[in-house]
């Protein structure tokens, strides 16, 4: 298996990235990758119902397993 570099958004880029998706139907799903720093699966495993807003808290109750990414 051929190995990929990644390389983390920097502070500046990352604002563009959430500046961009204003509005956009996916972005709490990147607000929540961007600042919660949870897996792919752990993401799209979310529902509203695993957020207590007054608590501010986030409960990851199921992940999604890849069938191939």
């Amino acid at each position: 298996m051929r190995q990929v570099e990644r390389r983390a958004l920097g502070v500046d880029e990352a604002k563009r990235l959430l500046d961009a998706l204003r509005g956009h139907r996916l972005e709490a799903l990147y607000v929540c990758a961007l600042t919660v720093g949870l897996r792919r699966g752990e993401l799209l495993g979310l529902a509203w119902s695993d957020i207590d807003f007054d608590a501010g808290t986030l409960t990851v109750r199921q992940t999604v397993a890849p069938r191939r990414w």
